[in-house]
């Protein structure tokens, strides 16, 4: 998996190799710690029978590629934020609000998720248990003592689905505690309401994935029911998994220790429609929605300032 860290050091923004910043203790138990978790993902989500050595080792070096940062003790934060992407991009896209967010917090934490950007070379399908399980053990890997989630589509998806899990005992030991604040930006998730139209083409889909069975020339015919995001993807693994990502949907049952919660939502967003934000306000006790006017689903990276500002307003810095 593909990490990387923004630290605030002095006001000073810095990003880079984790070469175990602070004391040589700490770096090390640090580092061990990152091994070990790298070492389990790849265990966990990138072997399987059939899979080449060569292609072992390639995945291997991609999870290993870990951004460097100097001379600061990064894993033992005061106040942590980690940014999760949305689907079908990867955590560069989001570089200048990262850094943007470096003013509230000692440290930023964003990661390639499997299948997009240096994280890119899954050898199964994933669900996305799978995906919301490597976040829970990447976020025990840092230390501090305030915790935020902040999140963009799929990734709001991932923090809801692990907000969900604080129910079980696993989970909410290890997050109860610090877990302070959760921002989504048009988080999926949400079973959506389906239109006559839509409904009729998802009969027709379905009846031609029937006949594919006994007559495979027929499969191209599928392409044309897929959406953008299914189309782009790389892969016939990652379109499983896209199936299966985008077929699970929230219980809508949530921890009545759920922390604060923002929900912005674009007014003009057509993937994540207002109705969805609205649902999630009922759901969770503690949060607040903010619909923003003339916005579409790609706010947080179309418009920093209004972003930031949203973010900075609910945190209570304006």
């Amino acid at each position: 998996m593909f990490l990387k860290v923004y630290i605030n050091q002095n006001n000073n923004t810095k990003d880079g190799i984790i070469c175990g910043g602070g004391s040589p203790a700490n770096g090390a138990n640090f580092l061990s710690r990152i091994q070990e978790f790298s070492g389990d993902i790849f265990d966990d989500y990138f072997l399987s029978d059939g899979v080449s050595e060569e292609y072992q080792l390639k995945a291997q070096s991609q999870i290993n590629r870990i951004l460097n940062f100097d001379s600061v003790n990064a894993f033992k934060a005061k106040k942590l934020c980690f940014f999760l992407h949305g689907w079908g991009v990867d955590s560069s896209v989001y570089d200048g609000l990262c850094l943007k967010l470096m003013n509230d917090f000692d440290c930023v934490v964003t990661f390639d998720a499997f299948g997009f950007g240096m994280s890119k070379g899954v050898v199964r399908c994933l669900c996305m248990f799978d995906y919301v399980q490597a976040f829970s053990r990447l976020i025990c890997l840092f230390d501090c003592d305030e915790l935020t989630l902040v999140g963009h589509s799929f990734g709001g998806k991932t923090i809801l689905f692990l907000l969900e899990k604080m129910q079980d005992a696993e989970y909410a030991c290890a997050l109860r505690a610090k877990l302070k604040s959760v921002v989504l930006f048009a988080p999926s998730g949400v079973k959506p309401r389906f239109s006559l139209s839509k409904k009729l083409r998802i009969i027709k889909y379905r009846r031609l994935k029937k006949k594919c069975k006994n007559h495979p020339n027929m499969c191209e015919k599928l392409l044309k029911y897929g959406s953008d995001d299914y189309k782009n993807l790389d892969g016939e693994y990652m379109r499983q998994t896209f199936l299966s990502v985008v077929n699970t949907h929230l219980k809508l049952s949530f921890d009545e220790f759920c922390p604060r919660c923002l929900l912005v939502f674009g007014a003009k967003d057509k993937s994540t429609p207002v109705y969805m934000g609205r649902r999630l306000r009922l759901a969770i006790v503690n949060s607040k929605l903010v619909i923003v006017r003339n916005a579409t689903h790609y706010l947080c990276l179309t418009d920093l300032s209004k972003t930031y500002g949203i973010i900075s307003e609910f945190f209570g810095y304006n």
